[in-house]
C-alpha cells in the first residue's frame, strides 16, 4: 500500500510500492487501477477466457503508459516556471523533415523555423509541451512505458525526426495560439518508463533522471514509485479475484450438494414369475359318480 503525503517526496528515497507519494499522485494511480482492472475485465480473465486474458494484458500496457504520462504532467506542473501544455497538434512538413535530416549541427538546426500555416499532410501530437517563461526554452516530450518496440529498427529515429521537425513550428505556434508565449529554442525528449540507463545522450531519459527535466526536486523517485505501486496493486487485484472465484466455485459445488434430491426408496425385488405354463399340481382324492342323465336321478351329495 502506498502512503498518501500531500507535498513533494525528499530525493534520499529509494523508489518502491512503499514510498510515501503525493496525494494526487496516488489519487492518479488509484483511477488507473480502477481502469484496468474493473470488474467484468477481471472476471473473464480469471475464467479462464483467452480473449478476456488478452484484453486484460493490452489494457495493463497501455493504461500504465496513460498513468505515466499524466504523472510526469501532474509533477511538471509543480514548477511554476513551466507552461505545460498538452492536447496540442504540431504539423510536420516534408520540408521540415528534410531540414533535419539533412542538418546534423544542432545549433543550426535551432535557429531555422518554418511558416506553421504551411500545408502538411502530417502531425505529431506531443504527450506534453513545457515551455519554460523565464529561460524561453521549451522541451517537447514524448512519454512511453517501455521503447522495446521501436529497437531494432528505424523507428526511434523517424520518432526523434518527427518531433524535431515539429519543434521547429513550435515557437509561433506558442506566440500565435497561447497568449504570446516566447520561445527561442525548443529541445525533444523521450521519456521511457523501462530505462535503467541514467545516460541521456541519445535523448532517452529514464524516469531517475526526471527532477533535471521537470526542474522538480523528487520527482524521478515519485513516478518510479508510482508506477511501481501500480504494478503491485496489479498483482493484489489479480490475486483478490481468483481468491473470490475459487470461494465462489467452492461455494456452489456446496450449495449443489445440498440441492441433491434424496434417494428414492426401492421395495424389495418380487420373485420373479416362471417362464411357460405353470406347473401342475396334484388334486387331492375325492369320489366322483359319473353316468348318464335320466330323470328322477338323485341328487349326488
Amino acid at each position: 500500500m502506498t502512503t498518501i503525503l500531500t507535498g513533494l517526496v525528499a530525493e534520499c528515497f529509494d523508489a518502491s510500492a512503499a514510498t510515501p507519494i503525493p496525494g494526487d499522485i496516488h489519487q492518479l494511480v488509484q483511477e488507473a487501477l480502477e481502469r484496468t482492472m474493473h470488474q467484468e475485465a477481471t472476471r473473464q480473465a480469471v475464467s479462464g477466457d483467452s480473449e478476456g486474458l488478452a484484453a486484460l494484458g493490452r489494457s495493463i500496457t497501455v493504461d500504465e503508459g496513460r498513468l505515466l504520462e499524466s504523472i510526469v504532467v501532474a509533477l511538471a506542473r509543480r514548477n511554476g516556471d513551466f507552461a505545460v501544455l498538452s492536447g496540442m497538434k504540431l504539423p510536420v512538413s516534408d520540408a521540415a523533415l528534410a531540414l533535419i535530416e539533412r542538418n546534423s549541427d544542432e545549433g543550426t538546426i535551432s535557429s531555422l523555423s518554418l511558416d506553421p500555416e504551411g500545408r502538411s499532410r502530417r502531425h505529431y501530437h506531443p504527450d506534453l509541451v513545457l515551455a519554460n517563461r523565464r529561460t524561453s526554452e521549451a522541451i517537447v516530450i514524448d512519454v512511453k512505458r517501455s521503447l522495446g518496440g521501436y529497437l531494432g529498427g528505424s523507428k526511434l529515429s523517424e520518432l526523434k525526426n518527427r518531433m524535431q521537425a515539429a519543434g521547429l513550428v513550435l515557437p509561433d505556434i506558442l506566440w500565435r495560439d497561447h497568449q504570446r508565449l516566447a520561445v527561442k529554442r525548443v529541445s525533444v525528449a523521450i521519456i521511457d518508463g523501462s530505462r535503467t540507463d541514467t545516460d541521456v545522450s541519445d535523448g532517452i531519459w529514464s524516469l531517475a533522471r526526471l527532477d533535471e527535466l521537470t526542474g522538480v526536486p523528487g520527482a524521478g523517485v515519485i513516478a518510479q514509485s508510482a508506477t511501481i505501486a501500480y504494478r503491485r496493486g496489479i498483482c493484489d487485484l489479480w490475486a483478490r479475484a481468483i481468491r473470490d472465484a475459487v470461494g465462489s466455485a467452492a461455494n456452489h459445488i456446496v450449495d449443489s450438494a445440498d440441492k441433491v434430491k434424496p434417494a428414492v426408496t426401492i421395495d424389495p425385488p418380487q420373485a420373479k414369475r416362471p417362464r411357460g405354463r405353470p406347473r401342475k399340481t396334484t388334486a387331492p382324492l375325492r369320489t366322483v359318480t359319473v353316468g348318464l342323465f335320466r330323470p328322477g336321478t338323485s341328487a349326488v351329495h
